[in-house]
């Protein structure tokens, strides 16, 4: 094994040499920095950005290109030299935050009720406690939030809720104090933004240990080419903090300088974020350890004191070790995976991973290269990479629900994206028709996760084809979620409800349903939250919403179980998944809109349930 005292002088020169070159900005480094700050910045400022992140989408666009362009004539007028990695960053800062965030979409989820509330929460409260906190002051608790005792405390893991205080610390202070559904909304997807944006410099800054071109290549399928654009950089997901926490440890490992005690603490942190994160710890640990054992002792140190002190915080809160969500999520693993669930998450053209990520193919070559370029300390990080990426695939395919519910492409391989990406540095490194399939099915797999990210129609399929038939979404290409994303109009051709007037007929008496509530959004005053039910003997009716006679999508909507529908009713069966809770989104904060619900039968009767104007 290699000492850290063993390092050559190459690799002492580059130190030192790195330190001189980063000592000070260039004029083109500093405007890339000036303007990609100010810009990213703007959003905490409701009063500059109202439309944020809707109408507000051109400029940043607009921006990205003015700031591309003077690196451009840099590069013309000096040549490629001149493209040093530090430009190369601040370059890539502004058009990625606009690839992000440009899609308009506040991706509100259920999950992520209680991650999204408590970083302001507890800057004002110093509490994780949820009592009485919108959207938790109701009797009916969402379900991303569990009882304990007297308190109302997240379900799911709260690590990246602690990794966003800093950025709710900037939100606090640009909104004085003030905090409301519409502002946890944007601070929500602003802050998951940055935090991607962040890991993928950081990913960088850890793959230029094997060369620039191997680093940015593999840096950018991070970003564009993992379920990153559509989860984790759109929302506080779990995902979310543990990459940021993930990248943050592979850079203090795998930088010109080590630095042991961060890592350690930034694996902890991981932990905090998704009690699965142990693995990843111990396989970046092992690797170091073949040529850093004394950074990798220390690093396991501080990662076992902070992943301690985790586990009896959770303790006292939840009364486990893992908290609530470690609790739940062991119930729900089966060992060893089953073979369909296997060949799902690989196969299913709406959740496998060779599917939306093709290259995965070349990773075999990638480890080829590996070995003629006799690089071993390479070949110790893609081992190490393609080990991870193989353990998220057994995860996720022993998880009961494999196709990690209502999602976006693959979204359950969200976990081991910057080790995908960390794969694919010897095919960026190398020549020849090698490179040249990665680029193209590099290609594929980013463009593939725009149109999920901006294409309404990729979620519409969750409610339209998911719900209705969730074997045949999962398994079947006319039914899959990559059609609808590649394919314009896919969905209303063979799935949706094409026209409002194919409500033009007379009504079923024999539909049986109800509207309980219509009300704005106490969260989001922009979404207009439906709830209520539908069911025949033997099927679950659909649920179509028309505001002001027009149909409208909704942003999210879940079928939900109603045990007292069953209860009153015996006739109807089953109540599993009868009653629906809908997230529609509304023109104006202040519009006040005629709605219309219908109800819909598989044969095509309807059932209306007039509407009335919002208040």
């Amino acid at each position: 094994m290699r000492q850290e005292s063993s390092e050559s002088p190459s690799r002492e020169s580059r130190r030192s040499g790195s330190g001189r070159t980063f000592a000070c900005l260039t004029p083109i480094e500093g405007f890339l920095g000036v303007v990609s700050a100010a810009m990213i910045a703007a959003p905490l400022f409701p009063g500059l950005t109202p439309g944020w992140p809707g109408s507000w989408t051109l400029p940043p666009l607009l921006a990205s290109l003015l700031v591309l362009l003077p690196v451009v004539h840099l590069v013309r007028t000096r040549g490629p030299a001149s493209l040093t990695p530090r430009t190369m960053v601040l370059a890539a800062i502004l058009p990625l935050y606009a690839i992000y965030t440009g899609n308009g979409i506040s991706s509100v989820s259920g999950d992520n009720l209680g991650t999204r509330v408590l970083p302001s929460h507890f800057l004002r409260t110093g509490s994780f406690d949820l009592t009485g906190v919108p959207p938790f002051d109701r009797g009916d608790l969402p379900y991303c939030v569990t009882r304990v005792g007297s308190r109302v405390l997240n379900a799911y893991p709260s690590g990246t809720a602690i990794v966003a205080i800093p950025y709710a610390v900037f939100g606090l202070a640009a909104s004085g104090g003030e905090v409301s559904g519409e502002l946890v909304s944007r601070w929500d997807k602003h802050s998951s933004a940055l935090l991607m944006i962040a890991a993928a410099g950081l990913l960088f800054a850890s793959a230029r240990r094997f060369g620039t071109r191997g680093a940015a290549g593999a840096a950018a399928v991070f970003a564009l080419a993992t379920p990153i654009p559509t989860g984790p950089a759109q929302s506080l997901w779990s995902f979310t903090g543990e990459i940021f926490c993930l990248t943050l440890a592979l850079f203090a490992l795998l930088g010109v300088r080590a630095r042991p005690i961060l890592a350690g603490v930034a694996l902890g942190g991981a932990f905090a974020c998704r009690p699965t994160a142990l693995i990843p710890a111990a396989v970046l640990l092992v690797a170091t350890a073949f040529w850093r054992r004394r950074t990798a002792a220390r690093a396991f140190l501080a990662a076992a004191l902070t992943a301690g002190a985790v586990a009896l915080w959770q303790a006292r809160l939840y009364g486990h070790p893992l908290g609530a969500y470690g609790i739940s999520q062991t119930a729900r693993l089966t060992w060893p995976p089953s073979w369909p669930a296997a060949f799902g998450v690989l196969l299913s053209p709406s959740r496998g991973l060779l599917v939306f990520f093709p290259y995965v193919l070349l990773l075999p070559l990638a480890g080829v290269r590996v070995i003629r370029a006799r690089n071993a300390e390479l070949g110790t990080w893609w081992v190490a990479s393609a080990a991870l990426v193989g353990t998220a695939l057994l995860l996720a395919a022993s998880h009961a629900h494999w196709w990690g519910g209502w999602g976006l492409g693959p979204r359950l391989m969200s976990e081991c994206a910057p080790f995908l990406a960390l794969a694919t540095v010897p095919l960026w490194t190398s020549d020849g028709w090698g490179r040249r399939s990665m680029i193209a099915l590099f290609t594929f797999s980013a463009v593939t996760q725009l149109l999920l990210a901006y294409n309404p129609d990729a979620s519409r399929w969750n409610e339209l084809v998911h719900a209705r038939m969730r074997n045949r979404s999962l398994s079947g290409l006319r039914e899959s979620q990559l059609l609808a994303a590649w394919i314009p109009g896919w969905l209303d051709r063979n799935f949706g409800l094409r026209e409002p007037r194919s409500f033009d007929r007379a009504e079923s008496s024999e539909l049986t349903g109800w509207i309980e509530s219509a009300e704005r959004d106490r969260n989001d005053p922009s979404n207009l939250r439906v709830q209520g039910w539908g069911r025949i003997p033997g099927e679950d009716l659909e649920a179509v919403f028309l505001l002001d006679g027009s149909v409208v999508r909704p942003r999210v909507l879940r079928r939900v179980s109603r045990a007292d529908v069953a209860a009153a009713v015996p006739a109807l069966g089953g109540c599993d998944s009868c009653g629906f809770d809908a997230t529609l989104p509304l023109l104006s904060p202040g519009a006040a809109p005629d709605l219309l619900v219908v109800l819909r039968a598989r044969d095509g009767r309807i059932r209306r349930f007039e509407g009335r104007r919002l208040p």
